[in-house]
């Protein structure tokens, strides 16, 4: 594992019940020494890898660290570089999210449409074959993509549930050397709207750590500063309001944009989808079909 930053820590720094171990736990190049390492979990344990009976509690948690040559060391016992950080000179880099592996592997979202349509912000989840151990996690990528750092090994892979497709079971994926897969997701109509002038827009909004974002409202404005013609009828509410249930998910049925017709001279059919609390304020025509995926959709920030 190359750890990127913090590449000198010392545990000397005067608290009660810690040893000093010396500050050259990494190497030039930003990799883990692996002999100081080892060298300092035993004189902070009082033994080969121990157990650190005698920390306070916030020095407590769980970190795997690499010799730096591509092997895990044998030492995983409870140095928490969150909660430790007032004991240390320096902060402790953590393991990257997306694996530690030796082999780049490439994991592929789409969905079962004609032709078929990457899926873009999904969670995905490696875990053992067991599915015992979580080993890495993160978000595909727009064109739908993620690549994690994975050993030789089997793996279980879960991808997130929502109300946009089936759920997925769990897809069993053998590692050996650079890898990649795809995997299909059935994609569930979010039903029609009322009357066929209109698109049902839906998505799903989540917080930076992958979490749901729920109960956030999500508004719809007609950009135009004046009133609009559509069916024959004077469309004067341009705003429509959705709020995200317990999943992240909101749906909006609206006037397909190419149904409307501007009565103020230079003004646009395009739709400025805006949530203050997710920070997001975009651009987006309303297609010409019933339902639309918004993040399938060319937005354009404002």
């Amino acid at each position: 594992m190359a750890y990127s930053l913090y590449k000198t820590v010392g545990f000397g720094s005067g608290k009660a019940g810690l040893a000093t171990v010396g500050s050259q736990l990494f190497n030039a190049d930003g990799t883990a020494n692996g002999a100081r390492v080892t060298a300092g979990i035993q004189d902070l344990g009082g033994g080969a890898y121990g157990a650190l009976a005698t920390f306070p509690d916030a020095f407590r948690g769980r970190i795997t660290w690499d010799t730096g040559e591509g092997t895990p060391a044998k030492a995983s016992e409870e140095i928490n570089p969150e909660g430790a950080s007032e004991y240390l000179d320096v902060k402790v880099s953590s393991r990257t999210t997306l694996g530690n592996g030796a082999n780049s592997v490439t994991l592929t979202l789409q969905d079962d449409a004609v032709p078929a349509q990457r899926v873009p912000n999904r969670r995905v989840t490696v875990k053992n074959a067991a599915e015992t151990a979580t080993l890495a996690v993160g978000d595909t990528d727009a064109s739908g993509q993620i690549i994690f750092n994975l050993d030789d090994s089997t793996y279980h892979i879960l991808v997130e549930t929502t109300p946009a497709h089936a759920a997925l079971p769990a897809q069993t994926l053998v590692v050996s050397g650079t890898t990649s897969a795809t995997y299909t997701l059935t994609k569930l109509s979010p039903g029609l709207p009322a009357s066929p002038s209109l698109c049902r827009v839906y998505g799903y909004l989540k917080k930076p750590d992958g979490s749901v974002a729920a109960s956030i409202p999500v508004e719809f404005v007609l950009r135009g500063s004046g009133a609009f013609k559509a069916a024959g009828n004077v469309v004067v509410v341009k705003a429509v309001t959705a709020t995200t249930d317990a999943s992240g998910y909101f749906q909006a049925d609206l006037t397909r944009s190419s149904a409307l017709t501007p009565m103020m001279s230079g003004d646009s059919t395009e739709y400025h989808v805006r949530s203050l609390d997710a920070r997001l304020s975009h651009l987006f025509t309303v297609p010409d079909q019933d339902s639309a995926d918004i993040s399938a959709l060319t937005l354009t920030a404002v």
